[in-house]
């Protein structure tokens, strides 16, 4: 299937700089980094907001839900090293039992704030007629960077022949 993950913002995030000798607290400058398995999705970054809105939906492919887990990492973007506000994670296998989630997940590790998350499981379907459905449902939807994907085309190969061989290596038979 295909977990859909529409980050929409975070509240109460730690101020991690600080200016003149660290007397003055300023704002963070917050992005997300969201991963399931490899895949991995970076947000843009709110300048100067402890409170950020991002709004923006990634869709990540699940192969094996048991144990399949979604991270969200919340760091504050500096010219040098960027600071980690907070993570959370989530069992995939939750999504798929709910099938539509809306929640306020709170940071991990003693992190301060908390992430509002819209998590949507979507299963793969076979049947290309309700492929228009698909296509009205996302057209509701306003997200950023991208508007959602509506397909998802998956190709098994059973055999190839006739391959080029590259010099050295051992022919695959």
């Amino acid at each position: 299937g295909v977990v859909r993950v529409h980050l929409r913002s975070a509240r109460d995030l730690r101020c991690k700089d600080r200016f003149m000798g660290g007397l003055v607290e300023g704002r963070s400058d917050p992005y997300a980094v969201l991963r399931v398995g490899t895949q991995a999705a970076t947000s843009r970054v709110i300048n100067d907001n402890n409170n950020p809105e991002w709004n923006e939906i990634y869709e990540f492919m699940v192969h094996e839900v048991p144990g399949q887990e979604l991270e969200v990492e919340l760091f504050d973007k500096d010219p040098d090293k960027d600071d980690l506000l907070g993570r959370m994670k989530l069992d995939l296998g939750e999504v798929l039992r709910a099938r539509v989630m809306e929640e306020w997940f709170p940071l991990q590790d003693g992190a301060q704030g908390r992430l509002q998350l819209h998590l949507e499981w979507l299963s793969l379907l076979s049947d290309s007629a309700r492929l228009d459905q698909v296509l009205e449902k996302n057209k509701t939807l306003e997200a950023k960077p991208d508007p959602p994907s509506s397909a998802v085309l998956v190709v098994y190969l059973d055999r190839a022949q006739g391959l080029p061989v590259s010099l050295g290596t051992p022919d695959p038979k």
